[in-house]
């Protein structure tokens, strides 16, 4: 019996040690629950602040981004538009800013002034009250032509630059190369050294179009049935061709060249754009080249004509002298020329002077020789070649 009571004595004091037991295993969970809350609490206090401070930071570079956006937007449409334009035009924002620069572009391109061709002279409203729609209609459209303008600034520049070669009109002529100034004040800084052609095709078109144009502008080009160019004269065109080269390269020089003491000035091209220069000077290069070949075919043509041999026959007496007669008049396909008093093969003309005052008889493709006396004494030849489209160019001279 007693140790029946004893055995459930143990078992209530077991029971009670096993709920105790759980009274405090329940009270640590609840706390560890209450810890976990309170951290969780803390942490999510602490990801809002983060979050927070990250949305601001955002939303701050975003509105400095759409700030310096803005201010771009307002200082490039202020390179075309006055102030009482630009009132109404920064009112639209980014869209109207946008807007207002792209028609501008397309005005200076097709020659205009944008702050002609924007009409505000009847609006009677709050700038802020324009919709889309109303200030769009504020800008004039650009009256159709037949010419189409280029899809770039370097095309359009060339372009006009072409029209005002090919141009014989002044004013017309005036006003194309207006509009390509125009031009290139959009394609670069004020102070750069005006190196806006990028590309190698910009750069050979640029050249090769300038010396089309003068050759077009001299008639010494060869057209197909339609009237289209299909070349420049060459063959039998000696004098003008190296003539019309030379004149290209000095064109493109005298317009795009500068030394380092002048002030920059937009449309220069720096001689550090070795490609443009390289192909301005391959313009010289090739007036050399046809000048020389030129001369050398005549003067062996002269030669052959008016060779004697040791014991000439009177068949080649008689061939020397239509040669020399010619030469003096200049016929028989004879383009080295003589003096009209001329009796043999080396009466040059005495001098220069003397020369020149007989540049009426000479025709085109035409080489006359002259005496110079150099400072050391010695008499040395030199030639002229005539030209149909410009004065007659020194050759230099030959021993």
């Amino acid at each position: 019996m007693g140790f029946i009571l004893d055995t459930l004595g143990y078992a209530a004091q077991r029971g009670a040690d096993i709920a105790e037991q759980n009274r405090i295993a329940k009270r640590k969970q609840e706390e560890s629950f209450s810890l976990l809350d309170y951290q969780y609490d803390k942490d999510l206090k602490l990801f809002d602040v983060k979050q927070t401070r990250a949305e601001k930071q955002l939303a701050n570079k975003a509105k400095r981004d759409q700030d310096k956006e803005l201010n771009d937007k307002i200082k490039e449409a202020s390179l075309y538009f006055k102030p009482d334009k630009m009132s109404v035009i920064t009112s639209g924002g980014i869209l109207g800013l946008n807007l207002a620069i792209e028609q501008a572009k397309n005005y200076v391109a097709n020659g205009y002034d944008p702050n002609t061709m924007m009409d505000i002279s009847d609006l009677n409203v709050d700038p802020k009250d324009l919709d889309l729609n109303t200030f769009s209609g504020r800008f004039k459209r650009v009256p159709k032509t037949d010419s189409k303008t280029a899809s770039t600034y370097e095309g359009e520049y060339i372009r006009l630059n072409n029209l005002a070669l090919r141009e014989q009109d002044p004013q017309k002529k005036e006003q194309y190369n207006n509009q390509a100034k125009k031009i290139l004040a959009l394609t670069k800084d004020p102070e750069s050294d005006g190196q806006f052609l990028s590309s190698k095709q910009s750069i050979n078109t640029l050249i090769q179009d300038t010396t089309t144009s003068l050759f077009e502008n001299y008639n010494q080009v060869e057209r197909n049935e339609s009237g289209v160019i299909i070349g420049r004269l060459r063959d039998g065109n000696a004098a003008n061709a190296a003539y019309l080269f030379n004149m290209a390269a000095d064109l493109l020089t005298k317009k795009h060249d500068r030394d380092n003491t002048m002030p920059k000035q937009q449309g220069w091209i720096d001689r550090s754009n070795t490609q443009f220069w390289v192909g301005v000077e391959s313009l010289r290069t090739q007036a050399t080249q046809i000048r020389t070949e030129h001369l050398n075919t005549v003067i062996d043509k002269f030669k052959r004509q008016t060779y004697l041999p040791d014991k000439p026959t009177q068949m080649d007496i008689d061939a020397y002298n239509t040669g020399i007669n010619n030469a003096r008049l200049g016929q028989g396909g004879m383009s080295f020329r003589l003096p009209s008093s001329a009796k043999k093969a080396t009466d040059y003309y005495a001098n220069k002077e003397a020369l020149l005052r007989d540049k009426n008889r000479f025709k085109e493709n035409d080489i006359v020789p002259f005496y110079q006396q150099l400072d050391d004494g010695t008499q040395v030849v030199e030639y002229y070649l005539f030209s149909s489209v410009g004065p007659p160019t020194l050759l230099g001279f030959k021993e």
